[in-house]
Formats: structure tokens, sequence, C-alpha cells
């Protein structure tokens, strides 16, 4: 963070002189002839990035504009989880589905897990996690179900999913009158 006031001047001559300064470092840095150590990590990273950007017909790094533009979502799915299992359902895309955890997956929960690992360094499984897993399940639906031949009325359709994820920070409401609150996610087809 820029501690001296004199950084953040509207003068037109200071403005100058600090762009100037940061211009001058900037070259420093570029022109160094100073040689790098490259992780092989780093390596194959840079070789993927350099096939993406040398193949632009294959990988072509445009977007339409129906990704970038808010309208409303051509379709809707709901999608739930809970410490045994998780299910999902969409009426305009005519599915529903379910799964149960495997047993591994249910004793890493929080209705499992003081039970059987109380004590025991062990990774718990939020609920948050199950959720995600939810969504990912009524996604995969939804678009199983778009590529399956439902008629569609543009080339870039929309769907709105429903889920029970909470924010961070934010309790869980346990009363059964109340109405859980749904964090809609609009992802494209």
């Amino acid at each position: 963070m820029i501690a001296d006031t004199h950084l953040l001047s509207t003068d037109f001559n200071t403005i100058r002189k600090k762009d100037f300064a940061i211009s001058k470092l900037m070259q420093r840095i570029w022109n160094t002839k100073k040689r790098f150590h490259i992780t092989n990590a780093l390596r194959k990273e840079l070789k993927l990035l350099y096939y993406l950007f040398s193949n632009p017909d294959t990988f072509p790094f445009t977007s339409p504009i129906a990704h970038i533009i808010d309208r409303e979502p051509d379709f809707e799915a709901k999608g739930d989880a809970c410490l045994d299992g998780a299910g999902g359902y969409s009426t305009d895309l005519s599915f529903w589905w379910f799964v149960e955890w495997p047993e591994y997956v249910k004793q890493k929960t929080v209705k499992y897990f003081i039970k059987y690992y109380y004590g025991v360094q062990s990774t718990r499984l939020s609920i948050n996690l199950l959720e995600y897993i939810a969504i990912i399940l009524s996604f995969a639906a939804a678009i199983t179900r778009v590529t399956q031949g439902i008629k569609i009325s543009q080339p870039h359709p929309t769907v709105l999913l429903y889920s029970e994820l909470l924010y961070p920070g934010q309790k869980r409401q346990l009363h059964p009158r109340k109405k859980a609150r749904h964090l809609p996610i609009c992802l494209l087809l």
C-alpha cells in the first residue's frame, strides 16, 4: 500500500513524475538480463499456454455476445443435498435425478463424523460441498437433456440452477416453517 500522500496527489506534474518513475521501473524489470529458474511445473504450464495461443483455430479466444449480456434463463432446475444423498429436477427439461452418497462419504459428514471420528485427525465434508456436487449434477443433467435434442429457441441457452448453497458465514435455517434461501446460479449450456 502506498503510504506517501504526495503519491496520491492530483497535481498534473506530480502525476507525470510518478508515471515516469513507474515506466522506468517497468523498463528495468522487462529488460533485465538476469536468468531465472523455471520449474518443471511452470515449464509445462508455459508450453500449454504457448500451444493454446498458437492454435487460434482450435482454441479461439472469443465469446458469443449471448455469453456476455444479461437475459432471462431458458430453463430452470432445482437441486438439493443432504447428509445422506442429493437430488434434483427440472420441469422445463423433463428430468429428475437422485443419488445416495456412498457410505465412506456419509461417514465424513457432520451427522456421522462425531460418532466415528471424534478425536481422530480426519477431513469432514461440509454440506456446502455436497450442495455444490448437487449443482454440478443438475448442470450435467441439463447439458445431457439439451444435447439429446430438446427444442431450444437460441444457439446459446442458459439454465438457472437453484440450490441451498450457503454463503460463507451464513447460518442454515433450522426452523421447518421457514423457507430455505435458494442461491440462483445461471450457467451457459
